[in-house]
C-alpha cells in the first residue's frame, strides 16, 4: 500500500491512503537505513500480523530541518507586527531556508487589525518576495492565501501567538483546532499547535501545521560565504564586485555595499545578513 504520512507521534506514523488513516510503524530493515519518515513523505507500507509497517519511502524533492517536514511547495512564513512583535532577524533566517530548499516563501503579515507596517510590507514586496496582510475579521484576506496556494503543499510556520492557528480554522473549516488568547503578561502567544500535522484542504490542496518557535539555526550552511547565494536582493549585482569571492562586508569595491550607500539594499536586511554571516561563522569554529 502506499499513502502519505501526515502525522507523527513517538515512532508511530499515521498514513492517509484511500481515505483512510493507518497507523503504522517502521519495519526494521527500514530502521537500520536511518531516514526517519517525515510529515509530507509518501510511504510504502504493509499489514503484517495486524499491524502495518513502513518498507519504504519515495524519493523527496525537498525537506525542511524546523519545522522536519518534507515534499513541500510553499513555506507560509506567519508573523505579526505587534502581539507579538515582529521578528525580523527570524524572517530572514526563514526566507533563506526557503531560497536554500528551493521552495517558494510566502510572507503572510497577520493581525492586521490590530496593526499594519507598510515599511517593512513594501521592503520585502519590493525585493519581490509575496507578501499578503490577513486577518481573522477579514475573510476576503485569508481566501487571497488559499487561491495563491491551491492545488499545492504548504507548510505553515512561524512564531508562536501570530495566529497561524486562527488561519488554519478558516482555511480547514472542517477541522477546527483549539485557539487560545494571547498572555498579556508575557506578551507572547500561548502555544496551541504542539504536533506537526498535514490537512487536506481539498483534493489537490494540503497545509502542514506546526508548532510555533522563536529560533531557527541555519546549519544547512556549512560556511559563512554560502549565505549570500540566499539573499535574494543580492542577486541582481551578482559578479558586479572587484572579487568573485567578495562576502560584501569589508572588501574594496563591493557592489552591494554601493547600493546600500544609494539605499537600493535595505540596511534591516543588510544588518540582518551580517548577524546570520556571524552566527554561521561562529559555529564553524566550535
Amino acid at each position: 500500500m502506499k499513502g502519505k504520512i501526515i502525522k507523527s507521534i513517538s515512532g508511530v506514523f499515521f498514513i492517509e491512503s484511500e481515505e483512510n488513516v493507518y497507523e503504522a510503524k517502521q519495519l526494521g530493515s527500514f530502521k537500520k537505513l536511518k531516514m526517519k519518515p517525515l510529515v509530507g513523505d509518501i510511504a510504502n507500507f504493509v499489514e503484517k500480523d495486524g499491524s502495518y509497517l513502513i518498507e519504504s519511502i519515495e524519493e523527496r524533492k525537498n525537506e525542511l530541518i524546523r519545522p522536519i517536514v518534507a515534499n513541500v511547495d510553499n513555506l507560509l512564513i506567519v508573523m505579526t507586527i505587534s502581539t507579538p512583535s515582529i521578528n525580523l532577524l527570524l524572517l530572514d533566517k526563514f526566507l533563506v531556508m526557503a531560497e536554500y530548499n528551493h521552495i517558494r516563501p510566502i510572507i503572510i503579515i497577520n493581525k492586521k487589525d490590530i496593526k499594519i507596517d507598510e515599511l517593512i510590507y513594501n521592503m520585502y514586496k519590493n525585493i519581490g518576495y509575496d507578501v499578503f496582510e490577513t486577518s481573522i475579521y477579514d475573510d476576503e484576506s485569508i481566501h487571497k492565501v488559499l487561491e495563491e496556494i491551491k492545488g499545492q503543499t504548504s507548510v505553515l510556520s512561524g512564531p508562536s501567538g501570530v495566529g497561524k492557528s486562527s488561519i488554519m480554522n478558516y482555511l480547514n473549516k472542517n477541522k477546527l483546532i483549539k485557539t487560545q488568547e494571547i498572555s498579556m503578561k508575557l506578551n507572547k502567544g500561548k502555544q496551541t499547535t504542539r504536533s506537526v500535522q498535514l490537512y487536506s484542504i481539498d483534493e489537490t490542496t494540503s497545509i502542514i501545521d506546526t508548532p510555533g518557535f522563536t529560533s531557527l539555526e541555519l546549519d544547512f550552511l556549512q560556511e559563512e560565504d554560502e549565505l549570500k547565494n540566499y539573499i535574494r536582493e543580492f542577486n541582481k549585482y551578482k559578479n558586479k564586485c572587484r572579487f568573485a569571492s567578495c562576502a560584501h562586508i569589508n572588501e574594496p569595491d563591493c557592489e552591494i555595499k554601493k547600493q546600500l550607500e544609494e539605499e537600493n539594499i535595505s540596511h534591516i536586511r543588510y544588518k540582518n545578513y551580517l548577524l546570520m554571516y556571524e552566527e554561521i561563522k561562529a559555529k564553524r569554529r566550535y
